[in-house]
C-alpha cells in the first residue's frame, strides 16, 4: 500500500475524531424541543448541579458507614511503668463496633438521605427552569423577528404611500408637507427598526448563553407566534400548586430536615454501648507476662450525666426551627397560589385582548381600504392616509404583543406551578 496514502488517511482519521461535537460552528435551523435537549446538555449551572448531587450521593456513603464495624491493625513497641528502657513489641488487629448511640446514626443517614433528595430536586427544579428560560429567550427570538417583517411591511407600504403622494404632487393634488408626512414616517420607522434588531441580537446571544454555545455562533430558531388559550379552570390549578409547585416541594424538604435534626439533637440524652476486640501481641498493660498472643474483649457503657444544660440548649434550638420551617412550608403553599392566580388571570386578560384585537385588524384593515379609496377620489388628504396606515400596523403589532405576552405570562405561570400547562390553538 502507499505509505503516503496511509499517512494521509490516518491524519483525516484523527482530524475527524477530535472535532468537538459543537464546535464553534452554525448552528443553523434550530426547534425548541432542540434547543431544551441542548440546554439540558450543555448547560453550565445544570451540569454544576449534577455534581452537587453527586457530591451530596457520596455523604450518603458516609453516614451510612457508622453503621459497620471499624476493622484495623496495630504494630510499634510499647514500654510499661517508669522505666522506659523497657521496649516490647506490640503487634494486634482490632474491631470496633458501636452497639447503640441514641440512634445517631441512623438519623444521620436519614439527614443525608434527606438532602441529597433534596438537591435532586433543586437540579429538577434548575434543568425545568432553564428549559423555561430557554423558552423566554427562543419566543423573544422569534417575536422580534416577526415584529421585523412586519415593520419591513409597514416601511415597504409607507414607500408605495410616498409615491402615491409624489405623483399627487406632479399632478397639483398634494402639498410638499404631504410629501414629508411620508419620508418622516418612513425615518422613524427605520429608526424603530434598528431598536427591533438589537433586541433580536439580545435573544440571540440570551439563547446561546443557555445552550453553552459560543456567543459568536449563528443561529435560526424556526417558529412562529401563535394565538393560544390556557385550558382548564383555576381551582384545578390551585391543587396543582400544592403538589408540584417547587417552592412548595422544597419547603417539606427543609421541614423534615428540621425535624430530623431535632431527632438528632434528642439523641444525646441517651447512652451508648460500644464493643471491642484485640487479638495478638497487646500492650504491656493489657496482657499478661506468661504468654505473647492475647485476646481482649471490652464492652462499655458511657452515659454523661451533666453538660451544662447545652443538651437542653441544642434540642430548644431544633424545636425553634421546626416550628420555623412548618410556618415558612405553609406561607409558601400561599405565596406560590397567590403569584399563580396572578399568572392566570392575565393569561385570561390575555386571551381576550388577542380575540378582540383580531377584530380590530379587520376594521382597521377595512378603515383604510375605504380612506385610500376615498384619497385617489381627493376626499381625504394625505394625514388621513397616514393616520389610517398606523392605524393597520398598530393593530397587528398589538396582535403580535399581546400572543407574545400571552407566552410570557404562561411561562411565569408554569415557573410558578412547576409544571407545564395544557394549552389551546386558536385559529386568528
Amino acid at each position: 500500500m502507499n505509505k503516503s496514502y496511509t499517512l494521509q488517511s490516518l491524519v483525516l482519521f484523527f482530524s475527524l475524531f477530535n472535532q468537538p461535537l459543537f464546535g464553534k460552528r452554525a448552528i443553523g435551523n434550530l426547534t425548541l424541543e432542540q434547543a431544551k435537549q441542548l440546554a439540558l446538555e450543555q448547560n453550565f449551572t445544570i451540569r454544576s448541579s449534577r455534581e452537587r448531587l453527586n457530591a451530596a450521593n457520596a455523604r450518603i456513603k458516609i453516614a451510612r458507614s457508622h453503621n459497620y464495624p471499624k476493622l484495623g491493625i496495630t504494630s510499634g513497641l510499647n514500654s510499661f511503668g517508669d522505666d522506659i528502657s523497657k521496649m516490647a513489641p506490640l503487634g494486634y488487629g482490632y474491631l470496633n463496633y458501636n452497639l447503640f448511640n441514641g440512634f445517631r446514626d441512623s438519623i444521620r443517614s436519614n439527614v443525608a438521605s434527606i438532602e441529597a433528595n433534596r438537591i435532586r430536586l433543586e437540579l429538577e427544579k434548575i434543568a425545568f427552569n432553564v428549559g423555561l428560560d430557554v423558552e423566554t429567550f427562543f419566543h423573544s427570538y422569534i417575536f422580534n423577528r416577526e415584529l421585523l417583517a412586519l415593520q419591513q411591511q409597514a416601511i415597504t407600504l409607507n414607500q408605495s404611500h410616498l409615491k402615491l403622494v409624489q405623483k399627487s404632487k406632479s399632478r397639483g393634488i398634494s402639498s410638499r408637507s404631504d410629501l414629508m408626512e411620508f419620508e418622516l414616517k418612513g425615518a422613524l420607522l427605520s429608526s424603530d427598526m434598528e431598536i427591533i434588531h438589537q433586541k433580536l441580537e439580545e435573544a440571540r446571544i440570551g439563547l446561546l448563553k443557555l445552550l453553552g454555545k459560543d456567543l459568536s455562533s449563528n443561529i435560526d430558531p424556526v417558529g412562529e407566534i401563535h394565538h393560544q388559550h390556557i385550558t382548564g379552570q383555576l381551582i384545578d390549578y390551585i391543587s396543582r400548586t400544592k403538589t408540584h409547585s417547587y417552592p412548595v416541594k422544597l419547603a417539606g424538604f427543609d421541614l423534615k430536615l428540621s425535624q430530623e435534626k431535632y431527632k438528632l439533637a434528642r439523641s444525646s440524652w441517651w447512652p451508648t454501648l460500644d464493643f471491642e476486640i484485640q487479638a495478638g501481641r497487646l500492650p504491656l498493660e493489657s496482657r499478661g507476662n506468661s504468654r505473647d498472643f492475647q485476646i481482649s474483649f471490652l464492652l462499655s457503657v458511657k452515659f454523661e450525666l451533666f453538660s451544662g444544660f447545652s443538651s437542653t440548649g441544642q434540642a430548644e434550638e431544633k424545636s425553634a426551627l421546626v416550628a420555623s420551617h412548618d410556618y415558612t412550608a405553609q406561607e409558601s403553599i400561599l405565596e406560590s397560589t397567590a403569584k399563580m392566580e396572578t399568572y392566570f388571570r392575565r393569561l385570561k386578560t390575555i386571551e381576550k385582548r388577542v380575540d378582540l384585537e383580531h377584530i380590530n385588524i379587520k376594521r382597521s384593515q377595512s378603515y383604510y381600504d375605504e380612506v385610500k379609496k376615498e384619497y385617489t377620489r381627493g376626499y381625504k388628504d394625505a394625514a388621513d392616509l397616514s393616520r389610517a396606515a398606523e392605524a393597520v400596523f398598530r393593530s397587528q403589532e398589538r396582535q403580535i404583543q399581546f400572543m407574545y405576552s400571552f407566552l410570557i405570562e404562561r411561562i411565569k405561570l408554569e415557573r410558578s406551578l412547576g409544571t407545564k400547562v395544557e394549552v389551546e390553538y386558536v385559529n386568528s
